[in-house]
């Protein structure tokens, strides 16, 4: 059959008409809805899933539409195929589904599922009769691990915790439970107690991971105990087939984890084609369990043709040079505006900043002191990400034990004291090694955040203690949805995905780069977590403040 302009035919039709079964299909009443005009880069991408590519890696830059070419690239698409598009969160899923349907009413086109990954999960969990509410089981491998350590004469809280998180980690990253793969694991997340309390401590670790591991899963199995980590893990653990698809779209391909990879590709009937969206400049979720070469190993797995999305519709001309000077293949929009960059020192931000800024920061404790000063000033802000708080909370539990090791009672009145002096310690077990520096520099933040929270919470509360000093932290970090227009926002670098503001603040530029940042790995992400933060503004042709990007300097630099 010839090829017409009018009307492209991928590989999926051609197998099916080469076989006869021309009555079964329906072919698009259209291709691209009257409003879109596709760039070269988007017209390529759908070139070449109609004309066949098996799997597809579309390297899409900061702000270059990717939610609008995967909406579009639909009607090119058979309108009998199988269609899945998983999306990050519920919030971006809901997002898409919506768009989805709003292209519907528009003109025929395949029938598309819109999850998330954890979604995914759980209805292929469904499929095999084990669909459960995973809030009710939220504490399932807690007790696991409080069980486990129990029978070997154990009774630490703090280390029962760590042990369930330390699994949860595990599950995510770790393929295979070797010893090696689980002191990687240890230092990538921090989990420096089980490390360094003693010997006989990581032994039980060793022994406990497996065991725990697979009691989890005949729970799973017998019980339907199933939680949020094991809507993702179980299935690849249990060797489930979830539902099949056609098409595959991932979006946020940089920030999948070793198993999240497998689920998704597990998905794909091989029908179709698999098409992954992301960035590896934008891929700077390590510390949640993100692989930190997903777009890399999703090519290798699928040997997928990578493509380029780099004409960014959200930043100014100027903004783009600066983003262009970490990572080049930027490109600038033809009607972006030039913008604006300037540079003050950080105690300037305090007059410049004003309702609807964004403000942004390598690290957590800047942002905290920085919030503190704008609320004394008369001016509404807040630190987004309420996840934040866990971390910096969690270091207590540390300190605790810390304290445990010394016959030394630690109390809300002694706690920075005490915090000073854990910290100077694990700094100084884990000095000396290269592939540590990112850890103390992790270890510093917490530290800091923590004590600058505990002053903020002696100077406020008169009736204080250990328990109401971790509701204090758990209060000041606050959901990103109540993020408001009417107010300042603050937040770290990580949390900034998916932002843009039309005045952005980066907080301490000069010092952006980690200075313990030594191996390829650490420096890539340093640079990956700049390149985010610049690419936050957005330029409105409506606004003329908008575009303003404020690179803020300390003052002895002067």
């Amino acid at each position: 059959m010839p090829r017409k302009k009018s009307s492209v035919i991928s590989e999926f039709f051609q197998t099916k008409l080469d076989f006869g079964l021309e009555e079964t299909l329906i072919m698009p009443q259209s291709v691209s809805s009257h409003s879109f005009k596709p760039s070269q880069y988007q017209q390529a991408i759908f070139d070449a899933v109609c004309s066949g590519t098996r799997a597809i890696v579309i390297s899409a830059a900061p702000g270059s539409g990717k939610t609008t070419t995967i909406k579009e690239l639909v009607p090119y698409l058979p309108l009998d195929a199988s269609v899945l598009m998983l999306a990050f969160n519920k919030d971006a899923a809901e997002q898409l589904k919506k768009k989805i349907g709003a292209l519907q009413k528009e003109r025929k086109i395949p029938v598309v599922d819109c999850k998330t990954i954890h979604s995914l999960g759980a209805t292929t969990l469904i499929r095999y009769g084990l669909g459960s509410n995973p809030t009710d089981h939220y504490r399932k491998y807690s007790k696991l691990a409080e069980a486990y350590l129990k029978g070997v004469g154990i009774h630490d809280r703090d280390l029962t915790q760590a042990l369930a998180d330390f699994i949860e980690k595990v599950r995510i990253t770790c393929p295979n439970q070797s010893e090696q793969s689980l002191w990687t694991v240890c230092h990538r997340f921090d989990f420096f107690d089980m490390l360094y309390q003693d010997n006989k401590i990581w032994k039980v670790v060793l022994e406990a991971v497996p065991l725990i591991i697979q009691e989890g899963i005949r729970l799973a199995r017998d019980t339907k105990a199933i939680n949020f980590t094991d809507q993702i893990c179980l299935p690849v653990e249990m060797d489930l087939r979830p539902p099949q698809y056609d098409y595959v779209l991932v979006d946020e391909a940089q920030d999948l984890s070793p198993i999240q990879q497998t689920l998704v590709l597990r998905a794909w009937n091989g029908k179709g084609t698999f098409i992954a969206v992301g960035d590896r400049h934008q891929s700077i979720y390590g510390f949640a369990g993100a692989s930190l070469r997903s777009i890399d190993e999703i090519i290798d797995r699928t040997q997928a043709q990578e493509m380029p999305l780099s004409i960014c519709y959200r930043c100014p001309q100027m903004v783009i040079d600066l983003a262009a000077d970490i990572y080049p293949g930027i490109e600038a929009s033809e009607t972006a505006g030039a913008g604006t960059i300037r540079e003050i020192l950080n105690t300037d931000v305090i007059d410049r900043a004003q309702p609807g800024d964004l403000i942004l920061c390598r690290y957590t404790a800047p942002l905290v002191s920085m919030c503190y000063e704008l609320l004394r000033n008369g001016k509404k802000a807040m630190v987004r990400g309420r996840d934040l708080g866990k971390p910096v909370a969690g270091v207590i539990s540390s300190i605790r034990t810390f304290c445990k090791q010394r016959r030394v009672q630690m109390t809300i009145d002694n706690l920075a004291e005490s915090a000073d002096f854990y910290k100077a310690e694990q700094t100084e077990i884990l000095s000396g090694d290269v592939t540590e520096e990112a850890e103390i520099a992790r270890l510093h933040d917490k530290i800091d955040t923590l004590l600058c929270l505990y002053r903020a919470y002696r100077s406020e509360c008169y009736e204080r203690s250990i328990d109401g000093f971790k509701e204090f932290i758990r209060d000041f970090f606050k959901d990103d949805k109540k993020a408001q227009s009417n107010q300042i926002t603050l937040s770290t670098g990580h949390r900034a995905k998916g932002l843009e503001y039309p005045r952005v603040f980066i907080l301490q530029w000069d010092k952006l780069q980690e200075p313990r940042a030594k191996t390829n790995e650490e420096l890539e992400q340093e640079l990956n977590i700049r390149y985010v933060m610049v690419t936050r503004v957005l330029w409105d042709k409506g606004n003329p403040d908008s575009g303003t990007l404020f690179l803020c300097r300390s003052e002895d630099d002067e």
